[in-house]
């Protein structure tokens, strides 16, 4: 694609909205400030061993090249022509996107609208998108599941209450979306005219989702692989706790890094910013670490982050969000 291409433009959102993310993100982070000491964690940041902050860049580096996979399993198998190297520029640039979008959903919303432009199938790009992120919260809540089961101290008996009830919404909302039942009634909420246009594209949306449950093999793999991938989240953090020398153990983070994925949809802030602090203070306030210590460690892996997203913002000055109209794909059924 030549660098003249016309860059293709993503929905229009109001300019209040962005503004008020970051005021949010910026009164987060005020009163984050107002409990650590700046200097201790200017200092924390500052002593970080150097080999292991690379080697968890490349860890997290190696974890965005198999999301890619993964995404590629699901679109590959109802598309032969979609190509790893398009879906894995798209997960680059999306996530790159995802700093300045409203929490991770920012993320979803982008890859959704890029996929849909270079398919040409926005029932396909939705689905696969949403089945995605599906397998991948539910393999981060029985991670969590497992941390909380090995019982490590400081956790409070009600973090798992909560851990179960939100695997158990989780595997019910992917039911209930599968069931006739509830699609039938949600139906009828669309059944005034001026939903129809909305309601056929629920039912090819519907289409694609049925497909998938038609494919218990590529179900199996793509569930192995999000399972597989909770490992890219948890040993870039383990190895980012190791570099500052914090006092957390490999089972707590096996408990606290899907918290933050889940609560990193909240969209409030701007890329989880602010958000991501405070949660981590409180996180890490139950295991005796210090404010100091969990305000470095989240700003480490918010620096993690934006180090392998910088592919990403390359590929987007490039050539935008997705493919020329020329090169978009048909659909296939």
């Amino acid at each position: 694609m030549s660098e003249t291409a016309e860059k293709p433009r993503g929905p229009d959102r109001p300019a209040w909205r962005n503004w008020l993310r970051i005021a949010i993100s910026v009164v987060l982070l005020a009163f984050v400030f107002s409990q650590i000491d700046l200097s201790k964690t200017g200092q924390l940041l500052a002593s970080a061993r150097p080999d292991l902050t690379v080697l968890a860049v490349l860890v997290a580096l190696a974890g965005r090249f198999f999301a890619a996979f993964r995404w590629y399993l699901l679109v590959h198998g109802k598309n032969v022509e979609v190509t790893f190297p398009r879906i894995l520029r798209l997960t680059f640039v999306s996530n790159f996107l995802g700093f300045f979008l409203p929490g991770s959903i920012g993320v979803e919303v982008t890859r959704v609208y890029g996929m849909s432009r270079t398919t040409a199938d926005l029932a396909l790009s939705f689905s696969s998108v949403v089945v995605e992120r599906a397998l991948g919260m539910i393999a981060l809540a029985a991670m969590a599941l497992i941390g909380l089961a090995l019982a490590p101290p400081g956790i409070p008996p009600e973090f798992s209450v909560l851990a179960w009830l939100g695997f158990g919404l989780g595997l019910a909302g992917s039911v209930a979306i599968m069931n006739p039942t509830f699609r039938r009634w949600f139906d009828w909420l669309l059944s005034p005219r001026l939903m129809h246009p909305i309601r056929k594209r629920l039912h090819k949306f519907y289409a694609c989702l049925d497909d998938y449950k038609a494919q218990p093999v590529l179900m199996f793999w793509s569930m192995t692989a999000a399972a597989f991938a909770t490992l890219f989240r948890i040993v870039p953090a383990v190895l980012c706790a190791w570099a500052l020398n914090v006092d957390v153990t490999f089972v707590h983070l096996l408990i606290f890094i899907p918290m933050r994925a889940f609560w990193s949809q909240i969209p409030i802030s701007i890329g989880g910013l602010g958000l991501n602090e405070l949660g981590f203070i409180v996180l890490f306030g139950l295991v005796g670490a210090s404010a100091d210590q969990a305000v470095s460690f989240s700003l480490m892996l918010y620096a993690v982050t934006m180090v392998i997203s910088l592919p990403g913002a390359w590929l987007y000055v490039r050539g935008g969000l997705s493919p020329a109209r020329g090169e978009r794909l048909t659909p296939q059924r």
